[in-house]
């Protein structure tokens, strides 16, 4: 998410200047998913650094934790130097939605009724285990059937794709556009207030916004999101990095030989000496068959001598 609004320094709900354009990103939710990205490092290094048998699923199975994590990092980081187009755009005029590779839809905020908060569900198929994902307290607005019909929907169930009733919730006379801040890596509250301020300053007239107070739902706030909230997730995320990142250089030294636990110089030197045997064992066999070379050649000499 890209906003010229200063950071908020006190407990005081952050203000928000309506006439700037606030633009959200998927790239915000990649960065802060870089914890995730260290874990699956992390984890391929420990198999790496305590192999069980040196099995070759499980170097495999490291593999890919390892180039899947280093990947989605790399990814993020280019992302974040190179942002990509907005997924959401609040503008003094209208809100802009984008479907990525499908529409952009234009909504003026006089055309939104309400804003909501409500909890949805998507089903994912799965060969393992389908089953219904639950999303709580998205944020929403309302829109006529009639804008819907004309400026929203897809006829084409395609291009729609399966995720398309967990975004737009229709009913016979309006619509619902659920805005999931899961996707834009922001707090649910930092998008509602967003939406919710600049509707109230260039939407419908001030009495049809007062109307809506007596509808708002418990899990609204009445004013914006905090700073210390903000601090504290970013305080968390940070610490998850630090000790993610500690106990990848910590795996990374151990790999290197400059430490093993006792189980592994264990592990080791039953491995050595195993190594030593089956290189003790292809010595003797090496010997045999040399010594049965020798032979065979004795003996062709010997015939060769005496045949008459």
């Amino acid at each position: 998410m890209t906003t010229s609004d200063p950071e908020p320094t006190s407990r005081e709900p952050t203000a928000i200047k309506v006439h700037e354009t606030v633009a959200y990103r998927v790239d915000t939710a990649l960065y802060q998913q870089l914890p995730l990205a260290l874990f699956l490092v992390l984890l391929g290094l420990t198999v790496l650094a305590f192999p069980a048998g040196n099995k070759f699923e499980h170097l495999l199975a490291a593999g890919i934790l390892i180039a899947a994590g280093i990947t989605w990092i790399a990814y993020a980081l280019y992302r974040r130097a190179h942002p990509g187009k907005a997924l959401i755009t609040l503008t003094p005029s209208h809100l802009l939605f984008r479907i990525p590779m499908v529409k952009d839809i234009r909504i003026p905020w006089r055309e939104i009724t309400a804003v909501e908060v409500i909890d949805t569900s998507a089903f994912f198929p799965s060969l393992v285990r389908p089953r219904f994902l639950k999303f709580r307290n998205v944020t929403a607005i309302r829109v006529s059937r009639a804008f819907y019909d004309r400026n929203i929907h897809i006829n084409s169930a395609f291009m729609r794709g399966p995720g398309w009733g967990n975004t737009f919730i229709v009913d016979d006379k309006s619509a619902k556009v659920a805005l999931h801040h899961e996707a834009v890596g922001v707090p649910a509250e930092e998008l509602r207030h967003g939406v919710e301020t600049r509707w109230r300053a260039f939407g419908p007239p001030a009495s049809t916004a007062l109307a809506q107070e007596a509808t708002r739902s418990p899990s609204s706030p009445a004013h914006g999101p905090s700073s210390e909230g903000g601090t504290l997730r970013s305080t968390w995320r940070t610490t998850k990095i630090a000790v993610l990142l500690v106990g990848i250089l910590a795996l990374l030294t151990n790999i290197a030989g400059l430490w093993q636990t006792s189980s592994q110089e264990k592990d080791r030197k039953e491995k050595d000496e195993w190594q030593a045997q089956i290189r003790k064992w292809e010595e003797d066999d090496r010997r045999s068959a040399e010594e049965s070379r020798k032979r065979n050649e004795e003996w062709d000499a010997f015939w060769r001598r005496n045949q008459f």
